[in-house]
């Protein structure tokens, strides 16, 4: 058997054990595993078969618990940021948070546009000024319905004081001193 022979062996038979795990088929698990018994390799690919499942239970069990606490604090505190957003702003940034919090209510048209934008990548332009931003989501994006440049402008503009803002916190921290060892003056 080649090594590459080998491997496939070791991967299909870790793949019928992980279907007889699935159908709860313990005949077929203890075959397995005594075929293991006498084949370090394929132990190891059951116990890595193992560990994933445990990983995916575990990160099945904590998503929707992140999910509530979320959601919870976006009902009770509203106008707290729990993703403070970092780097360059772009067109999907933007487009996000006009949909978690649009300035009343998107036209339909708008809406469309807005799903539409939270997928393109494209960083916005330095000049956010509502001609120059209005045509360069027109030229990128086609026409914009009435008031949602300037609704997209002001959430532009908000994203980048908060991100410049960030930046300049973490900054100072950077700059300032450190705590002073066993409590003595600066």
């Amino acid at each position: 058997m080649t090594p590459q022979d080998r491997r496939l062996w070791i991967d299909l038979t870790a793949a019928e054990y992980l279907d007889a795990l699935e159908r709860e088929d313990f005949a077929a698990q203890d075959r397995l595993w005594q075929l293991a018994a006498t084949d370090a390799d394929l132990e190891a690919a059951f116990h890595e078969t193992h560990d994933a499942l445990i990983e995916e239970a575990q990160a099945a069990a904590v998503d929707p618990t992140i999910d509530a606490v979320r959601a919870a604090v976006l009902k009770h505190l509203p106008g707290v940021e729990l993703d403070a957003p970092t780097g360059p702003v772009t067109v999907a940034m933007v487009a996000r948070e006009l949909f978690e919090r649009p300035p009343g209510r998107l036209t339909p048209e708008a809406a469309q546009l807005n799903e539409r934008l939270k997928a393109a990548a494209a960083e916005l332009p330095s000049d956010i000024g509502l001609t120059p931003l209005t045509q360069w989501l027109e030229a990128n994006f086609g026409t914009a319905p009435s008031g949602y440049a300037k609704a997209f402008r002001d959430v532009a503009f908000r994203l980048r004081m908060r991100i410049n803002s960030d930046l300049e916190v973490q900054v100072a921290a950077r700059r300032a001193s450190p705590p002073p060892k066993n409590g003595g003056p600066r």
